[in-house]
């Protein structure tokens, strides 16, 4: 931890965001730069949720900033290289995360903790390390990112609940982290949208013994993934197109033992440089220049070869 620290100190820093950055990374960015500032960039968009969070407390985001003449980047949240975008050489590079790493070039530094549900609990332990506590607004960004990726604590372990438990007696209040994450009804009612569409276009078939559903949405495409599962899917697979680039989400059923992150980086391979894949056990994503289509093929080709 010290030489993540010691890296933290360098001046100018820069935060660094994954596309279509969610609350646990804005939020981990917002209290970093609190105690440490610096520029928080983000790559190519930021999700609504993230959005409400980084206004909350006056925080701008900046969409694919000159990221030449910093003296430090710090990447939060973002599992794998790819999901950033491009990088100038010699950036000296900060790794905080809690998914499994995809081959980071140019790292000095990592803080991975892949058993932690949030990348906001590790910067929790970090900033605590200080032997300064928390200011309030520190401590509501963090419980923010943590309730986010805990999906309201459904994934929560007992670590979890006593990071949420110093978060709350540092001035955070629940209530408001839970107000800033809800959706207006517009974008509820789209998301149950992408969810229908998802379940209306699922192609299933058998694969290692697991039934797998695959599809193509237009946005939201984590929570169809999820809303596939919930219909009976073992594993399932939907993918987004934008313009030139392409995303796939992965979520599998409780009680099934896969590594999605491995399923995810292994199809991202076998797609080539283009492309990048990683993230958790039981929900990974996969990113990059291409088609949809091809890339919902390779996921299912990953999984049938037993990554």
């Amino acid at each position: 931890m010290e030489d993540v620290l010691a890296l933290l100190s360098r001046e100018p820093r820069v935060y660094l965001l994954h596309k279509q950055a969610d609350a646990d990374a804005v939020g981990a960015a917002v209290a970093l730069s609190q105690r440490f500032p610096g520029t928080i960039a983000g790559h190519a968009s930021v999700g609504a949720a993230a959005t409400r969070v980084a206004e909350r407390f006056g925080a701008k985001v900046q969409l694919d900033p000159p990221l030449d003449g910093y003296a430090v980047g710090i990447a939060l949240d973002c599992g794998s290289p790819g999901m950033l975008g491009a990088l100038p050489p010699g950036l000296p590079l900060v790794v905080i995360d809690h998914h499994r790493e995809g081959g980071w070039p140019q790292v000095q530094a990592r803080l991975v903790e892949p058993e932690t549900t949030s990348t906001c609990e590790v910067v929790l332990k970090l900033l605590w390390a200080l032997g300064e506590g928390l200011q309030p607004d520190e401590a509501l960004a963090l419980l923010c990112g943590l309730v986010a990726d805990t999906q309201r604590f459904r994934l929560a372990t007992k670590d979890t609940l006593g990071s949420a438990f110093v978060l709350m007696e540092s001035g955070a209040e629940l209530p408001e982290a839970i107000a800033l994450l809800e959706q207006p009804a517009a974008e509820e009612r789209s998301e149950r949208i992408a969810r229908l569409r998802a379940a209306q276009r699922a192609e299933v078939e058998e694969v290692r013994g697991w039934l797998v559903a695959r599809a193509q949405v237009g946005s939201y495409e984590a929570s169809a993934a999820q809303g596939l599962v919930h219909l009976g899917a073992d594993v399932a697979f939907v993918a987004a197109q934008r313009d030139a680039e392409a995303s796939v989400s992965a979520r599998v059923r409780r009680g099934v033992e896969l590594d999605l992150a491995k399923v995810m980086q292994r199809a991202g391979r076998s797609l080539g440089a283009a492309w990048s894949g990683g993230g958790h056990a039981g929900a990974a994503g996969l990113t990059g220049k291409g088609d949809a289509a091809r890339a919902l093929q390779a996921c299912v080709q990953a999984l049938r070869e037993g990554a």
